[in-house]
């Protein structure tokens, strides 16, 4: 899945569709931390607004703030640092939560099994085709005005299932 279609998460929008109980699959970010824990390894508790790191301790969230920073005393003093951070003596690991936190956390556990990655496979394909519409139109509006660019949008389209109609003939 694209990244493009990806920004789509943070539209307020999604939140509520979600919230509504309409089914939202994508495939959510993931963080990397260069071979240490990484953001999925922290329970982020968004209910008793707290984050519990893996060797159980917790820090609170604060409201209105978009990052979570374990004191730098407590991490010192911890086994696992190495494995967690790399950050500066006196300084502890911090972890940055997304405004829509709430969505993407159902959506990466339900990317964790087999039959979850099995359910986001069918929208590969659809991802496929509107990168090859991009590839044909371009990132921008071509035309000023809706109608205009419907118009060229829907060319587009066409060109593309002329392409794949060219490749089907000449594969049979």
């Amino acid at each position: 899945m694209s990244p493009r279609n990806r920004g789509y998460l943070a539209s307020s929008a999604i939140a509520d569709l979600h919230a509504a109980g309409t089914t939202i699959r994508a495939k959510a970010w993931t963080s990397h931390n260069g071979g240490r824990f990484p953001k999925q390894a922290f329970t982020i508790d968004l209910a008793t607004q707290q984050v519990t790191c893996p060797t159980q301790r917790t820090v609170p969230i604060r409201a209105g703030v978009g990052h979570v920073r374990f004191p730098g005393d407590v991490c010192a003093a911890c086994p696992q640092r190495a494995a967690c951070t790399t950050a500066p003596a006196g300084h502890g690991r911090s972890i940055t939560l997304h405004p829509q936190e709430a969505l993407l956390q159902p959506l990466r556990a339900a990317m964790r099994p087999a039959d979850g990655r099995a359910a986001l496979r069918p929208r590969t394909s659809i991802e496929h085709s509107l990168a090859r519409l991009d590839g044909i139109q371009g990132g921008k509006a071509r035309y000023k005005g809706v109608r205009k660019n419907t118009l060229d949008v829907r060319r587009c389209a066409a060109v593309l299932n002329l392409e794949q109609v060219a490749r089907l003939t000449t594969a049979a």
